[in-house]
């Protein structure tokens, strides 16, 4: 079931290199979200624009009904939201789409940039399980690295930085932990790094999910902006994903 609702800003973090994190507070209880999926967040009274913005849920807490979004700031929609004030109101749509499956008991998720805003809550729904994944993140520098504190309580964290900064110089795709056997691997990020992701796992046999980023304007199916080719023909991202198995998708 999707919720059409106010929230009321908690808390707002800026980050480095035009990220921030917010803090949304509903004064319901949160229905059940699945890890990976997103919110359209309205924008309108500020910038005169008739779209949502969809974003995808970082983390939730059940306890405060709070869910977390992680947002870069790459458009007016984005720099609008990121003035909002603590204690302001903001309307979504939520829980939009299909989220990840939690299976298997050695997994990796590989992020990219903002793309890894959805693995924190999966790492923590599978360390509800008793599994700490591994996380192998990818950024330019350092100080675009996102959240590392966050994630190290639940997950195996692995790092790569195109200078060197930061754990592994090079591209995240050229990690060697590509080399380990996994039972699943989760990908979310750039899409020519997560096509990159897909190929390695399937030379290795290991089955590869993607959460893709297509530009979705209603969230809900209608619209058809977010059509992308599958086995079994066109589908909505916003709708049949984000989350694709990386074999379903003709363009992976």
């Amino acid at each position: 079931m999707k919720y059409c609702s106010d929230f009321v800003v908690a808390d707002k973090v800026m980050l480095e290199n035009n990220f921030f994190r917010l803090a949304l507070k509903s004064k319901s209880k949160l229905p059940s979200i699945i890890p990976g999926q997103f919110v359209q967040v309205l924008t309108t009274e500020n910038n005169g624009n008739n779209l949502r913005l969809p974003i995808s849920i970082n983390d939730i807490c059940e306890k405060n009904n709070i869910i977390y979004l992680l947002i870069q700031i790459i458009g007016e929609g984005t720099r609008t939201l990121s003035r909002v004030e603590i204690g302001e109101r903001v309307n979504m749509i939520y829980p939009l789409g299909n989220g990840f499956d939690i299976a298997g008991d050695k997994v990796l998720f590989v992020g990219g940039g903002v793309g890894i805003a959805p693995f924190l809550h999966l790492a923590k729904a599978y360390h509800n399980n008793g599994i700490k994944p591994d996380v192998l993140i990818g950024a330019r520098t350092d100080k675009h690295l996102l959240l590392l504190d966050e994630f190290k309580p639940y997950a195996e964290l692995h790092i790569t930085t195109e200078d060197g900064s930061m754990g592994t110089k090079g591209f995240v795709t050229a990690h060697p932990i590509f080399n380990t056997k996994f039972d699943r691997i989760y990908s979310c990020g750039p899409t020519p790094m997560m096509k990159v992701v897909a190929d390695k796992a399937k030379q290795h046999n290991i089955p590869c999910w993607v959460s893709l980023e297509e530009r979705m304007a209603c969230g809900i199916g209608a619209c058809l902006c977010c059509v992308v080719m599958t086995n079994e023909g066109h589908k909505c991202t916003c709708t049949d994903g984000t989350v694709f198995n990386a074999a379903d998708l003709t363009d992976f």
